[in-house]
């Protein structure tokens, strides 16, 4: 596992990092354990998810699917991702 720092990254990738943090606020889980994910599609939109844990494993969605189904809602096509962030 290679280890990087905030110089390491571009502004994109700061951006996207902020934007799954953003996406984390929006998380629902009684442990108080906050996901956020955002993923950037090669059209430069961005789109976002968050955990939605219930306390039984039936209708708990992780960000990361959240993000993704997000994104098939919205755009005709599959889009091409560049980068996930969860």
């Amino acid at each position: 596992m290679k280890y990087i720092t905030s110089l390491d990254l571009s502004e994109n990738e700061k951006k996207l990092i902020e934007d799954a943090f953003m996406a984390a606020e929006h998380s629902i889980s009684s442990s108080g354990h906050k996901v956020g994910c955002a993923i950037l599609c090669e059209n430069g939109e961005i789109f976002k998810g968050a955990t939605n844990s219930r306390m039984r494993a039936i209708g708990s969605t992780c960000a990361e699917r959240m993000a993704v189904g997000s994104t098939s809602n919205w755009m005709k096509a599959d889009p091409q991702c560049w980068k996930m962030i969860s």
